[in-house]
């Protein structure tokens, strides 16, 4: 038994010695090398072109980056018949494409970009384009660059409709989960769900979303969801970045969010498009209704569990009163926080319990649009019209500890992570390993002290003992 034992501090003390998740791929291969793309099967009877492998993605992107016969392929249909496995090369994105898209339910997997060019993700640029039915998986996007997402970088008076991504996407500013920068682009049932890392304007789902055609508001997004973490500098939001003379509605967030200045639970800033340093109420319509944020906020300054700033115009939203805000580092009360950062307005606090009541969401469209189910998105609101089943939504935890002079006190907050399960508490004293905890935790926050002088706890959520695969990542946290 002790050898059993043994070896199986030996494995955990090597998982936690490496990253958890392993990139299948090699940079130094592309999906544009010679001989990779291979042109779609045209299907005279539909007018569309077949995609079965990707090779056949890769030549879309091969057409639109030709140095001698660039196309947008304008008006040109494709048709997704084959889930696809991208791994192994670096994808180049499809620079501009203002076709039409069909994903028939199926899905992209491993997509992998590493890049220092702006306008990153499957798309670098969706002009006047549609696309629909797609699910993008295990996603990871990594540019020091504007205008990153996993679908598109950028997407310009175009149509997103049920196109759901899980995995990781990192940008300068204008970085969201799916799309880094939305002009009057209408976003309908679709949803990120990972870690999204940016400067400004970084969104769970979107970082910047705007209209700068018609200023009316025709422009929206509907019925859409975030879940992960979002981390940024300045107008961070677990929905939506920026927000500029669009509409948000029936949409929600379960993202963490953190950074320095305007910081929101699902958006971080409401701008008058004319001028960037005004906030303003919408004059003809509602910006953002019937929406509600759940996970926790930080920042330095401007901090609110719906907006970090601005007037959310008529709409009544909701936030989670239970979540952790904090400004300047230093936890907030009950009684500190608050809806925005600035300029509060029509939002509700609810307890975690009250969320779980769908008669505490008087505004909210029960019938048609919303549901609440104890087996469904941990018991909070859905969207109805939603398709949930084999949704692969990001398992994270969230961790807090407070010094107590000899001790320290600390919760687990755990998200998307079916209960129960067991958490793995691994202590340092600088480099040097001190001991492990296993922890059978059946809420969705739980509390554990540390009793031994250490620096460092690593954390990782296993769904079994006898199973070495883990369902989250590692967290790291420095004990001050």
């Amino acid at each position: 038994m002790k050898k059993i034992v043994s070896i199986f501090l030996i494995l955990l003390l090597f998982m936690f010695q490496k990253s958890p998740f392993v990139l299948a791929n090699d940079s130094t291969l592309t999906w544009q090398d010679d001989g990779i793309p291979e042109e779609p099967i045209y299907n005279e009877l539909t007018g569309e072109f077949e995609i079965y492998t990707p090779n056949q993605l890769a030549w879309i992107a091969y057409k639109t980056n030709s140095t001698t016969a660039a196309s947008d392929l304008d008006g040109w249909s494709f048709s997704i018949m084959n889930d696809i496995d991208l791994s192994g090369r670096c994808w180049i994105p499809i620079k501009k494409f203002s076709g039409i898209i069909k994903g028939n339910n199926r899905t992209l997997r491993n997509l992998y970009l590493n890049s220092d060019e702006n306008y990153s993700g499957l798309f670098a640029l969706l002009s006047s384009a549609t696309v629909s039915d797609l699910n993008l998986s295990n996603v990871s996007i990594i540019s020091d660059s504007l205008f990153v997402g996993s679908l598109s970088g950028y997407a310009n008076r175009s149509l997103i409709s049920n196109v759901k991504s899980d995995g990781n996407v990192s940008g300068n500013s204008c970085t969201g989960g799916l799309v880094g920068h939305c002009n009057a682009t209408n976003i309908i049932l679709s949803s990120f769900n990972g870690n999204v890392v940016g400067l400004d304007k970084v969104g769970g789902l979107v970082g910047c979303y705007e209209d700068t055609y018609c200023r009316y508001l025709v422009t929206y997004m509907k019925q859409c969801f975030s879940s992960g973490k979002v981390n940024g500098n300045q107008y961070v939001g677990g929905l939506v970045g920026s927000e500029y003379y669009t509409g948000i509605q029936d949409c929600y967030s379960l993202c963490d969010v953190s950074g320095n200045s305007v910081i929101g639970g699902l958006v971080g800033i409401v701008v008058n498009a004319k001028n960037n340093y005004q906030i303003v109420v919408s004059i003809s319509s509602i910006m953002a209704e019937n929406t509600y944020s759940f996970g926790n906020v930080s920042g330095n300054s401007y901090v609110g569990g719906v907006f970090g700033g601005g007037v959310a115009g008529l709409g009544l939203n909701y936030w989670n009163i239970n979540a952790i805000h904090k400004v300047d580092n230093v936890e907030l009360d009950m009684f500190s926080k608050s809806g925005a950062g600035c300029y509060s307005t029509n939002y509700k606090k609810l307890t975690i319990t009250q969320m779980k009541d769908k008669n505490n969401f008087s505004s909210f469209d029960f019938g048609d649009i919303w549901n609440i189910d104890s087996e469904i998105n941990n018991g909070l609101p859905y969207l109805r019209n939603y398709d949930y089943n084999g949704l692969e939504q990001a398992a994270y935890t969230s961790t807090n500890i407070s010094n107590y002079g000899s001790y320290y006190i600390g919760t687990i907050d755990l998200y998307n992570i079916s209960l129960p399960c067991y958490i793995v508490i691994a202590k340092y004293k600088g480099d040097q390993f001190v001991n492990v905890e296993f922890r059978k935790y059946e809420k969705v926050t739980e509390t554990f002290s540390v009793t031994e002088d250490v620096d460092t706890i690593k954390i990782m959520v296993w769904k079994h003992l006898n199973n070495l695969e883990p369902i989250s990542d590692v967290e790291v946290k420095k004990i001050q």
